[in-house]
Parts: C-alpha cells; structure tokens; sequence
C-alpha cells in the first residue's frame, strides 16, 4: 500500500500525526452487486433468496439490513452477502452504508467490500456515514445519482493506526448500541400498546361506531418547494424542522431539513401529536418529534380537544385503519389516500375511548420517552462523529499521540 505519512505539527486542520493519507482502492476490495435478467421472472414471494433493494436500506436508520421485502428464485442467485458483510448503496440514494444480517443477494444499485488491509469494517462504516454528503455530491446523473465503482476507489481517506480506528468505531458504536436497544424497546411496547387496542376493540358492536370526520380533523400540511430546505438553520432567520413523508418511517427517521418557520402558515406539530402519510408511502404514523410537516402528511387531533393522543396513536396504527387506508388510496406511481377518511371509523362512546386510554397512556408514553432519548443519542453521535474521523477529538487513550 503506497502511504502518506501526516505531518500536523502546528496545523490543527490536519489529522494527527501518526495517521495515513491514502484512497479507499488501496486498503479495501470494492466490488459491485449483480442481477438476474430479465428480474421480474426470478422475483418470487416470500420462499426464495432475500434480495436487497435501496427501500430496505431507507426503511430505517438501522446500521443493519435483518429482512427485504422481495425474494429472488435459487437460479437467479447473482451476487451474495452474508451476515457481517458491509455493503454501501451506489445508486437511488448513494452513500448509505448497511451490515449485513441475513444472508442474501444484492443487485448492481450495491457496493460490496472484502481483502481489508489494515482498515477495520465498523471504522469504515462510520467514514461512509461522515463522507456521505461528499459522496453524493460525487454521484453522477440527473433523476437518479450513481455512483462507480472508480469513483469510490478514488476516494481519499486517512486511517489511524488499527488500534485506533478499533476504539474509534467502539465509541461511535457504543451510541448505536444504545439506539438500537431503546428501538427494540419501543417495538416491544408497540406490540403490548395494539394487543391492549384491540382487545378493548374487539369487545364492541358494529353500531358502537361513528364515522371519523364527525369528531376528528385531518390537518393538511403545506407543500413550501426544495428551493426553501437548507441543511444548516444558520442560514435562516427564524429556523424550523421540516418533515416529508421519508422522514417519517417507522418514527426512525429524523428530518435533516430546516425551512423559515413563516412558510409553514401554522402546519406545526408538538412532541405528542399524531402524524399519518397520506401520500407517497401510505399509513406511516409518527410521534416525537416537531416542527412543520409537507402537504402528504395530516395531522390527526379531536376538533374538541378531548380524545388524547395516545388513543389516536394506537388507533392510527391499527389492522382496521391501516387496511381502509391502503384499501382506498389510489394512483399508479405515487399513491394518494385522502379518499379513505369518509371510511374511517371510531368507538362513538367517550366513555370507552377514555378506559382504553387509560390503558395506552404508560406505553405511550415510555414510547415517547425513548424516541426522545434515541433523539438525543443520535444528535450526540452526529456531533462527534466527524470530530472523531478528522481526529480533532480523540479517544482517551491515544489523545498524547
């Protein structure tokens, strides 16, 4: 490996001494992924190959890929992966990097990496994660970026010694593992909170329900244009989040998008509002977050203040309304579901919502609690994280090197 040796002596700009300027082609194997063609014939349901598409890589900010939803025939096996393998998205959304948890096949929109020569797996995964915006911005075409397998050969990268970026990627990781456990946490409480819902649910009748729009608002949001997103709210006067539907997956995704608060026309949402897709990727429910929301996405409260939302929440996510939502939305490539409100329904009884809230209101609010705490955590890490790649922080132990 042909290596620059740093020399940072009185120049706080540049990484520590002991660290080495090289480029990604020389410490690592990049390879790309494969398809079967024509690919609709070797799509199958369920029982075949897992097969990794970028969707399964947005769905969540989860450092791991653990399920797909399609499946590929033994045939069509192209390129394979396996639990540990780090693969990195070149096209779509280029840049997001993935472990592996499952076996599986990965099409040519994947990079796949191996022979690592003196680089650690996890320390590279939180280079892609702070070298991703650069990335990007190297990513050719116009509607959807690529990127080659010789761009990302080419790009440079500085390396500490092994034991270094070992400690590195512990410290970043041991923010992720925290992450990871109060998600799993939240999945868990998700389930207890829709076995109490439809417990309550299943005891009554078809006349104990009214129509929803009799006692609910659906608050759409307001569309402001790309023009208006910054990334930095330095940039703006009176700064505000601002969530699209892709930002609200699975209450995983955070917005990254900052607006001027006077677009929003009063489209706010607090900690503990509802939130539902309905445009785009239908029936996605969210909490815990705020800011303004994109004309996809509705803000669901009672016009009399008076059913709580932590009842809305787990109404919103349950069988029924997710299934008359999908049911009733329409269009071929980006789906609508405003048709499906005069199709919702509710117990017309306050007396009963305020029982089963009392059930929901601890689970919901530990949920918030730990999307709260997974906030926190994610803004701590986003923070050191590039302190940490450049070595303008170090780990304790090397900080006199």
């Amino acid at each position: 490996m042909t290596e620059k040796k740093l020399n940072t002596k009185n120049n706080k700009n540049l990484p520590p001494i002991n660290w080495v300027e090289t480029t990604l082609g020389k410490v690592i194997k990049i390879g790309r992924g494969s398809s079967p063609r024509p690919i609709q014939n070797y799509i199958v349901e369920k029982k075949g190959i897992p097969w990794v598409k970028i969707a399964d890589a947005t769905a969540s900010r989860s450092r791991y890929i653990e399920k797909t939803k399609e499946f590929i025939k033994e045939e069509g096996r192209s390129t394979s992966v396996s639990p540990g393998d780090l693969i990195v998205s070149n096209s779509a959304t280029p840049g997001i990097p993935k472990f592996m948890k499952i076996e599986a096949c990965v099409h040519d929109g994947w990079l796949v990496f191996s022979e690592y020569k003196n680089l650690d797996k996890l320390y590279l995964y939180y280079f892609f994660l702070d070298y991703r915006i650069r990335l990007e911005r190297s990513a050719f075409g116009t509607v959807f970026k690529n990127l080659t397998t010789e761009i990302v050969r080419s790009v440079p990268i500085f390396l500490p010694p092994l034991r270094e970026q070992k400690a590195i990627a512990s410290l970043l990781s041991a923010y992720d593992d925290k992450i990871e456990l109060l998600k799993y946490q939240n999945k868990t409480l998700e389930e207890i909170g829709q076995v109490i819902f439809q417990e309550w649910f299943g005891k009554y009748e078809l006349d104990d329900f009214i129509k929803v729009q009799e006692i609910l608002e659906f608050e759409k949001g307001v569309e402001i244009g790309s023009n208006n997103y910054f990334v930095n709210k330095n940039d703006l006067e009176k700064p505000e989040m601002f969530y699209r539907v892709g930002d609200i997956a699975n209450n995983g995704n955070n917005s990254s998008i900052y607006c001027e608060k006077d677009l929003l026309k009063g489209k706010i949402f607090k900690n503990d509002d509802v939130l539902v897709s309905f445009d785009g990727t239908v029936g996605r429910v969210f909490i815990g977050g705020n800011g303004g929301y994109s004309s996809g996405i509705r803000k669901i409260f009672d016009k009399n203040v008076n059913i709580k939302n932590s009842f809305l929440y787990f109404w919103a996510k349950s069988e029924q309304v997710q299934e008359t939502i999908n049911l009733y939305s329409e269009g071929t490539t980006i789906q609508h579901a405003g048709r499906s409100i005069p199709y919702l329904e509710i117990i017309s009884n306050r007396e009963n919502i305020d029982e089963i809230t009392e059930s929901l209101n601890p689970v919901f609010i530990k949920i918030l609690e730990n999307l709260n705490q997974i906030r926190i955590l994610s803004s701590a890490r986003d923070e050191i994280l590039p302190k940490l790649m450049s070595g303008i922080v170090r780990v304790n132990d090397f900080s006199s090197n």
